[in-house]
């Protein structure tokens, strides 16, 4: 039974925990059918695609618009990022709050060599990405009393559609600017749905025959990578192991602790 304010805090932090704990065993069960499902799914060349199923690997090569994050020269087709700030106590447990954060993602072209395919976002189109490569992740960090760099404050301001920055951006704090991208000219892999392009597409010329790559109905997925196929399928397989573990002990114990002291 819950007997002071001390004991109910303790209780709902612990049942939260295993609500968390519960969505991460979710979160790792669908990323093996991920995994199930890319591994049963042949990689194609683009000139022989149909319209269909289908999963592709190539060059990513830009289509309209283009994103611009920091530090990225050719720009890219997709970021997440976050701007954080961190403890400047010597004796404090090192920890980062994040201020800011966000994600975009914008239509490219695959070229495998054999031919391209438009990868064509729709409106609020965000498919599940996975950033594998080490080079294509950036950390970019300010110590306590240097401002924040003018291309990353203009960044942020760009994401998130405010003039005004938040003040931590130039404050006596560490701070840290974290950003994972799919870049321009660099390897890309997508699953979904090969589909023809409708006449009320606006096509750009030269691409009057390309087929595009859309959410797949059937499963409802959309997967994009800046890996081949065999380097996510491995990258994926990696990280089950660890997201299942986490969430079976976060659950267990809470579980645990939640029926000895408050239930039994």
């Amino acid at each position: 039974m819950i007997g002071s304010l001390e004991e109910g805090v303790v209780f709902f932090t612990l049942v939260g925990v295993f609500l968390f704990s519960l969505l991460v065993l979710y979160i790792g069960f669908d990323i093996w059918k991920k995994t199930h499902m890319i591994r049963n799914t042949p990689t194609e060349r683009v000139r022989s695609i149909a319209a269909g199923r289908t999963e592709l690997e190539g060059l990513v090569r830009p289509h309209g618009d283009v994103i611009y994050p920091p530090r990225v020269r050719n720009g890219c087709v997709f970021v997440k990022w976050k701007f954080q700030t961190g403890s400047n106590d010597e004796d404090a447990i090192w920890k980062w709050n994040t201020i800011e954060s966000g994600r975009e993602c914008t239509s490219f072209i695959l070229d495998d060599g054999t031919g391209q395919v438009v990868v064509e976002m729709g409106d609020d189109e965000m498919p599940f990405v996975y950033v594998e490569r080490d080079e294509n992740e950036y950390e970019i960090l300010f110590d306590a009393d240097e401002p924040a760099d003018d291309d990353v404050v203009m960044f942020v301001q760009q994401m998130t559609g405010r003039n005004r920055v938040h003040p931590t951006y130039r404050d006596s704090i560490p701070r840290r600017f974290v950003q994972s991208v799919i870049p321009i000219e660099g390897d890309g892999y997508v699953f979904g749905e090969a589909q023809n392009r409708g006449a009320e597409a606006e096509i750009v010329d030269g691409e009057e025959d390309l087929l595009k790559m859309t959410r797949d109905k059937g499963t409802n997925r959309f997967i994009i990578a800046d890996c081949s196929a065999d380097e996510l399928k491995s990258g994926l397989r990696r990280d089950i192991p660890i997201i299942l573990l986490m969430g079976f002990v976060g659950s267990l114990l809470s579980l645990y602790v939640l029926l000895n002291w408050f239930i039994l």
